[in-house]
């Protein structure tokens, strides 16, 4: 396993027994003995998983793990207490403070490092969804659907939208067996990917050997379409260069449009 845990304890003998017992299992351990160490630890290593001590000099836990989740660099890091104090009210408070586990001390090995690894998988399958999620919709829309808004269908007065397809492509691909075929798609449109993100150009999607970008769309800009002119440039120079390395003789069509549009999930 190569996932970090920051482990926030000032008992010298708690912090060695977790260590030992975390190592054991192949995650890496690192080490503050307080509230703010544990902030600064944080900003610099970005663990995959806090275990955090309650009763802590100068910052306990409760406001370490505040501050925490008031930041949005650090707000998705899970954080588990582990301490003494096992009161109802405590571990309603931790809940509410946004961690996702309560440990009472003292704690069992087994049941911990179980604990740990359950939150970890979960993180790592919520990060991956998430994932997938920007990969196929603007982070606007998504952080949109996600706090439970349906039926987005958004007015835009002015954007631009820009249509580039394969010159011959159904000859060519008949032509060719299945996997060159994609994995030249794939390394043609890979390069347009980077000219959309250079230009700050909305990818929207591939259809076969067409592929459709749109500028002003869903964030409003007042030079789209000279964004995407210049785009659709690089786009023919970028072909260019495909065909001298790749030993091809592709073209492409390109098609914009300015104008109203509707924009919805």
């Amino acid at each position: 396993m190569d996932s970090r845990i920051l482990v926030v304890d000032d008992a010298p003998a708690n912090i060695q027994v977790l260590s030992a017992t975390l190592k054991e299992k192949g995650y890496q351990v690192s080490v503050a003995t307080g509230g703010r160490q544990a902030l600064e630890l944080v900003s610099r290593l970005r663990p995959d998983l806090i275990l955090l001590d309650v009763m802590m000099p100068e910052m306990d836990g409760f406001e370490t793990c505040r501050r925490l989740k008031a930041s949005e660099t650090t707000n998705d890091i899970p954080v588990i207490f582990l301490t003494g104090r096992a009161e109802t009210a405590d571990i309603v408070k931790g809940f509410e403070l946004g961690a996702v586990d309560y440990v009472a001390k003292p704690f069992n090995a087994h049941e911990l490092l179980a604990r740990v690894n359950t939150h970890l998988t979960m993180d790592r399958l919520h990060r991956e969804n998430e994932r997938l999620l920007l990969s196929i919709l603007p982070a606007a829309i998504a952080a949109r659907l996600k706090s439970g808004e349906a039926g987005i269908a958004d007015h835009f007065p002015e954007a631009s939208v820009l249509f580039a397809d394969i010159v011959d492509f159904t000859t060519l691909s008949g032509g060719m067996p299945p996997e060159p075929l994609v994995s030249l798609l794939n390394d043609l449109f890979t390069q347009f990917d980077e000219l959309a993100r250079h230009h700050h150009v909305e990818k929207i999607k591939t259809i076969g050997d067409c592929y459709m970008a749109v500028c002003g769309v869903p964030e409003k800009r007042t030079d789209h379409p000279t964004a995407l002119a210049d785009m659709a440039l690089e786009m023919i120079e970028s072909l260019h260069q495909f065909n001298l390395t790749r030993g091809t003789s592709l073209r492409i069509r390109i098609g914009l449009n300015t104008g109203p549009v509707v924009a919805g999930v």
